[in-house]
Order: structure tokens, then sequence, then C-alpha cells
């Protein structure tokens, strides 16, 4: 009897694993951003979550995306990041000319409590009488609050309230299509279109990260969501 009691086999223990992607939430920022006509997106933090998102939206998209940054030493983390906020911003502007430029905060940003805000208007006041300041927007994007889903969508958020503004009657039809593909954005226009509907549709990255092929090469993607509609 002994011999025929089954032996039992040690059983591994079960390893969870992640995608790290779906906990990055200035990653859902940085694509939210791409949907906007002329739009830069600039992460408040480290260099190295700014490479991180790049690597990550050029293997998925099969696209060149540029995402500036702050680039945070030791001492802008101890002292704030407004002056290393502002030397992105200047130079975007100087390589890129865009016409919006939109902030992500990140964990080491939000978690030492800079005023993105504050600064912003800073930089305003003291570039007002230059021509190619852009229009700012910013989200509050750190992974501790969520994942890219959630990022994704504070930035639909802030660029709304950052934007919009009361207008007559337009007979527009604002459409808010969240976390997508390039195809399904491409899909619902196009029903929009076949039906003779006039729309705003925020954001709209169909192009941006999905371009046909360039003769030469766009240091800003054709595409996007007009922020003047």
């Amino acid at each position: 009897m002994a011999d025929k009691i089954p032996v039992l086999k040690e059983r591994k223990n079960f390893v969870a694993t992640r995608n790290a992607c779906k906990v990055c939430s200035p990653l859902g920022g940085s694509i939210a951003y791409k949907g906007i006509k002329g739009c830069v997106p600039v992460i408040h933090g480290g260099q190295g979550c700014a490479t991180y998102i790049r690597r990550y939206l050029i293997s998925h998209y099969k696209e060149p995306v540029d995402i500036a940054s702050s680039n945070f030493s030791e001492e802008s983390t101890i002292f704030g990041g407004e002056a290393n906020l502002s030397t992105a911003i200047q130079n975007v502007i100087a390589q890129y000319k865009p016409e919006v430029v939109g902030v992500c905060t990140t964990c080491l940003s939000e978690t030492i409590g800079d005023d993105i805000g504050q600064a912003l208007k800073n930089y305003r006041a003291a570039h007002k009488n230059e021509p190619e300041v852009p229009e700012f927007v910013y989200s509050s994007t750190p992974s501790y609050q969520g994942s890219h889903m959630d990022g994704f969508h504070e930035t639909v958020a802030a660029i709304t309230k950052t934007f919009a503004s009361k207008v007559d009657k337009n007979n527009k039809v604002n459409i808010f299509p969240g976390f997508i593909s390039t195809e399904d954005l491409r899909i619902l226009k196009a029903i929009l279109e076949d039906f003779g509907i006039d729309y705003i549709m925020v954001p709209d990255y169909s192009e941006t990260l999905d371009n046909p092929v360039w003769d030469t090469y766009h240091r800003i993607p054709d595409g996007g969501t007009p922020v003047m509609n």
C-alpha cells in the first residue's frame, strides 16, 4: 500500500508579473498630449522617466516620439525644479517651435510639491515680449496616483479645462474617445464624417502616432486637435 501512495510534486510559488508601462501615469499623459496639434510633451522630473516613456512609445507605435524632460538633479530635487522646467521649455521652443507645451508631473516633482501652474505663469511673465511663446497646459500625473489610464484621463481633463471656452451654439459635437488605438480613432472619424457630423475630438493622435512615410523628417508630426476650433 505504501508504494501506491502518490508522491506530491514540489509546487513552485506563483510569481506575479506586471507590465511596468501600465503603472506609468505620465506615459498616458504623454499620449494625450500627442493628440494635440503642434504639442510637445515635457516630463517634469528625472531624465530616466522621459527616456523610459520614449522607449516604450516608439516600440509600440513604431514612430519617432519626442518627449522632453526637465532633467532633475540632486539640487533641483531639494530646492525645486522651476529653473529646470524653464530651461526645458526654452530648449523645446528653440528646437521645435511648438504651438503647445504639455507638462506632465512625475512622482519626484509631485513629492517635493512643485507648483507647476505658478512656474508656467512665471515663465510667461518673464517672456511676455517674445513672439514664440506657446500655449501651456499641465497635468498632475505621479505614478503612485494611478496607471497609464489615469494619467491619460487626467491629461484630457487638464486640456479641456485649459482650452475650453464658452461659445455660442456652433453645431459641433465634442468627442472624447478615450484611450484607444490610432485605427479606432480613424474609424470613429470616418463614421462621423459619413454622417456629416461636425465634431471636435480630444485627443486625436490618429496621425501623430501613425504617420505615413515622410520624404523629410518632421520635428512635430502633422495632425492632432487644434487648440482653436
